[in-house]
């Protein structure tokens, strides 16, 4: 029944590596040209990062050396330090917030060390992450929740005005600012707190308070913590029996879950997003690798994604309105 809770972080078969490939999991992308800045992307296995990772190799490979490693969230600082001392890198890309966090210790226990600039990508809450980076920027995950409500609204026959988000105290700044850009759309945002390390009674608690508020529609945040399998299957799961409103997410596993907890998900679209990632690396490039250049950006390109039947049953379909949808779940 239940299906993790974001599909990157799953790791899938390992891919293989080249008999020529160094030892510390090193694999060339694109053949090595002298002269040419290098890009070292520090990744894990899972099928969306393929995906990202084939955006940005079309992006750079006619400009830079490419060079992968394969990544887990326990490895050590002393294997990345000699990757870094075999690769030379000009600017590294850090895909998901386990690699973040494998970075930051190695940069931790190494605070001497030259810190080329690092592009965060496919990582939760990218702006509170990069500021734990040294000389870090990237790409947030996150699409805003107004760009997420616009299209909801365009697509279900229910008035969407008023929308709850269950939120822990770490994002109440998130969630305000959120607030401030929906209202200029005429969305009313409603945070329901739970505490920091909420239990399972304390979000039950929280989703039956739903019906009181009178909220139109439920907008789910990406925070690990309110998702984790428990939560999930001792208060979220039990929730969707009852739900009679859409559910907004942001990202497309949750619309698959049994019963699906979302039925409406905007999400950047993966391919896109390592090209942007592509495309950010040459800004870093052109202003001589100086970080400053390059604030954290949002995903240019996002996809939409329902769960026809969930969708229908809590928001109604306007006539038409699938037709403008990037993929159907029936």
């Amino acid at each position: 029944m239940f299906i993790a809770w974001l599909a990157l972080f799953v790791p899938i078969a390992a891919h293989a590596t080249p008999a020529d490939a160094p030892s510390a999991g090193l694999r060339d992308l694109t053949p090595r040209s002298p002269g040419r800045a290098t890009v070292l992307v520090l990744r894990r296995s899972t099928a969306n990062m393929d995906t990202f990772v084939q955006g940005m190799v079309s992006e750079l490979s006619s400009d830079f050396n490419l060079v992968a490693m394969e990544v887990d969230k326990d490895i050590a600082p002393e294997a990345l330090k000699t990757a870094f001392g075999q690769t030379m890198p000009d600017v590294i890309v850090l895909l998901d917030n386990p690699t973040v966090e494998a970075y930051r210790r190695y940069q931790e226990a190494n605070p001497n060390a030259h810190d080329p600039p690092a592009v965060i990508a496919m990582s939760l809450f990218v702006q509170q992450t990069a500021v734990r980076i040294r000389n870090a920027t990237g790409i947030a995950y996150e699409v805003p929740a107004v760009t997420s409500l616009v299209r909801l609204r365009s697509t279900v026959n229910k008035p969407i005005t008023r929308v709850a988000v269950i939120d822990r105290p770490t994002f109440s700044s998130f969630v305000a600012d959120q607030a401030r850009l929906a209202a200029i759309e005429g969305f009313e945002i409603v945070p329901i707190e739970v505490p920091q390390h909420p239990t399972i009674a304390q979000v039950r608690r929280a989703l039956r308070s739903l019906d009181s508020l009178g909220v139109d529609a439920l907008w789910v945040l990406n925070d690990n913590v309110l998702l984790t399998r428990e939560l999930l299957l001792g208060a979220w799961l039990p929730m969707t029996k009852h739900n009679q409103r859409p559910v907004v997410v942001g990202v497309t596993e949750l619309l698959k879950t049994a019963p699906p907890i979302g039925s409406f998900a905007v999400a950047p679209d993966i391919q896109s997003l390592g090209m942007q990632a592509g495309e950010l690396v040459f800004q870093l490039r052109d202003h001589g690798w100086a970080i400053g250049s390059s604030p954290v950006q949002l995903p240019i390109a996002v996809e939409t994604v329902v769960n026809r039947s969930v969708l229908e049953h809590t928001g109604g379909l306007r006539p038409g309105a699938i037709d403008q949808v990037d993929h159907v779940l029936e």
